[in-house]
């Protein structure tokens, strides 16, 4: 008996199509037969553009439906210009998506005006700087005022300068710390029954804060859900909490990172109050203010939160840390919740003192999700028993002792990595990067030196960042070519420059590279990172094929270097994206290959079902 694939279900292949990327979704299956192409057009699309190259950009907006898309991600971190890109496929943006449900921008320089009436969430994150993106902003929350029910912003000025009614908006996220008096303004002013609250309180001396605190939780009588962060010189004890708390009779999911006094510690207390309201969710960071003192263990600090209630009922878990201050300066947090998802893997005690039991321990510290882990080695650890399963970014520290592969894979599954960054491993030879590297088969970025131990990178590695700067005195027409060779399928590069005929011969030598970051260090005019420069110097960029922009380190999050009394000369950052391919044509071969491209793409997909779970 012949099973055909166009015998699975409608729901079959959708539940499929949710674990592969946007891109390998339209590259596997668009044009593969009639009845496969009706399902693919059907399909409702989460369009995710962020960290896309540009030939994948092109290729999506050829051949996505507007319609069939409900909701849309456009970032700028590594594409200049994706907003204005996609808006020329897309001129009348405001009625062909007409499903358009929710639309993200994420550090864009633009936005889209025009949007469709059905968009009820939008999402601006880091797109503030300039006084006419803000302006944007406040028109596009105008257009949409009526219909918006969820809203993600930066700054609370935002909705603070348009002073507009947002009748249906049921969450709000205010990324940026705002101080409490403006918080309620704005609350009151959105004439808002918010459900969802994300928020962050900023740092003030105010002695009238507590009342103003209280009177902000009454302001939100519908709420279920808070997420409220205060700054650390703020101090907050649970009496105020308390007190504060039970205006909130609808609240079922409470997450709270507070800096305040011995009560705020108090897990019996907590317990009390826990019973009493019935939360659903509660997770925690509670630390002591630094002018109080701590006299108690660790132990005895956690055996409140030993109980039934928290250990059986809820199967709530609490850690604790020494932090530097010792034991003056407590902290406590709820795990797996707050387990640092980003963590040092260097002198300090992992896994932290838990209420956890030693067979749940490995699942809350080892098996929960680690966006990035910078690891030691040699690192001797005698009470490591398990592996770090789910690290997403790794970052290996060897400065004086021979790399050990073993030792590595016996403290992080490196099939789970897709970040690597071993640039600050000394002595590894090229037989032990190599094997690394086979070691780590989902891996999509590396970070390194000088790319110069004649290895050619494999073929699942797509992005590079090469940090030791290149010169025009060490390379020249032979080894560029030689580097290219190596650097054989990376798409994505960043490197050190110091001339601008550097910039120039790889531009035009690695003509597989669609995303191209140059780090030139010192003064730089402004000439030379304009499109009209790059267009009339370079053969491959002639035909204006390609965005660029200008950054700095602030706008990277980089800490300006210091030398002695004085700093280094600043960095300048030039983005290129380059279209490559004929964005109308798949890059597979449907005729050839058809059947191995597929396998390729379900098994990807199987690949992320199984690293989500």
């Amino acid at each position: 008996m012949h099973l055909r694939l166009e015998s699975f279900s409608t729901e079959v292949f959708f539940e499929i199509f949710e674990y592969l990327s946007s891109v390998d979704l339209f590259r596997g299956f668009f044009g593969l037969n009639g009845c496969l192409q009706r399902i693919l057009n059907m399909y409702p699309l989460r369009l995710n553009l962020q960290q896309i190259c540009r030939s994948d950009l092109d290729f999506l907006c050829h051949h996505i439906q507007p319609k069939q898309i409900i909701s849309i991600l456009l970032s700028e971190e590594t594409m200049p210009d994706q907003v204005n890109i996609f808006l020329k496929y897309f001129p009348n943006f405001e009625h062909q998506f007409i499903c358009l449900q929710s639309v993200n921008f994420i550090k864009t320089e633009n936005c889209i005006s025009q949007l469709p009436q059905c968009v009820s969430s939008l999402s601006f994150e880091k797109c503030l700087g300039q006084l006419w993106l803000e302006n944007k902003i406040g028109d596009i929350l105008i257009h949409q005022a009526k219909v918006l029910t969820h809203l993600n912003i930066q700054d609370e000025r935002l909705i603070e300068s348009i002073n507009i009614e947002l009748p249906l908006l049921k969450q709000l996220i205010i990324d940026s710390p705002c101080l409490i008096d403006r918080l309620h303004q704005i609350i009151q002013c959105l004439k808002a029954s918010i459900i969802s609250l994300k928020v962050s309180i900023r740092n003030q001396k105010d002695y009238y804060f507590p009342s103003k605190f209280e009177k902000l939780c009454q302001s939100l009588m519908y709420l279920k859900h808070l997420n409220i962060t205060f700054a650390s010189g703020i101090e907050i004890s649970f009496h105020l909490l308390e007190q504060s708390l039970n205006h909130l009779p609808r609240l079922t999911h409470l997450t709270i990172e507070a800096t305040g006094t011995r009560d705020l510690l108090d897990g019996v207390r907590w317990e009390e109050f826990l019973r009493r309201r019935g939360l659903i969710k509660f997770y925690f960071k509670f630390s002591l203010s630094l002018n109080l003192v701590w006299n108690q263990d660790q132990y005895s600090l956690l055996e409140p939160f030993r109980s039934s209630f928290w250990l059986k009922e809820k199967h709530w878990y609490v850690a604790c840390y020494k932090n530097e201050w010792g034991n003056k300066c407590p902290l406590i947090f709820s795990v797996p919740y707050i387990v640092p998802h980003s963590i040092a893997y260097l002198n300090e005690i992992y896994p932290p003192l838990s209420t956890a039991s030693s067979n749940v321990e490995k699942q809350l510290f080892y098996d929960t999700n680690i966006n990035h882990l910078e690891c030691y080695f040699p690192r001797l650890d005698s009470r490591q028993t398990y592996i770090f399963t789910k690290v997403k970014s790794l970052r290996l520290i060897n400065r004086c002792s021979p790399f050990n592969l073993n030792m590595l894979t016996s403290t992080v599954d490196l099939g789970r990595v897709r970040i690597l960054d071993i640039s600050s491993v000394d002595h590894i030879s090229t037989s032990e990067l190599r094997d690394l590297l086979e070691h780590t088969p989902r891996l999509y970025h590396l970070t390194m030196r000088q790319q110069n131990q004649s290895l050619i990178l494999p073929s699942h590695i797509r992005s590079l960042h090469l940090k030791r700067s290149l010169s025009q005195d060490s390379i020249n027409f032979t080894n560029i070519d030689e580097l290219r060779c190596e650097l054989l399928h990376v798409v994505q590069l960043e490197i050190k420059v110091q001339t601008q005929e550097l910039m120039i011969e790889i531009i035009e030598r690695f003509d597989q590279l669609e995303s191209i970051i140059f780090q030139w260090s010192g003064y730089l005019s402004e000439k030379y990172t304009s499109s009209e420069w790059f267009q009339q110097n370079t053969r491959r960029l002639h035909e204006n094929n390609f965005t660029c922009r200008r950054g700095s380190e602030r706008e990277r999050g980089e800490p300006r270097q210091q030398i002695g009394c004085g700093y280094v000369p600043p960095k300048v950052f030039i983005y290129l994206s380059i279209s490559k391919h004929d964005p109308k044509q798949p890059a597979l071969d449907k005729d050839r290959s058809s059947l191995h491209s597929l396998l390729t793409i379900f098994q990807r997909g199987w690949n992320n079902l199984f690293h989500r779970n």
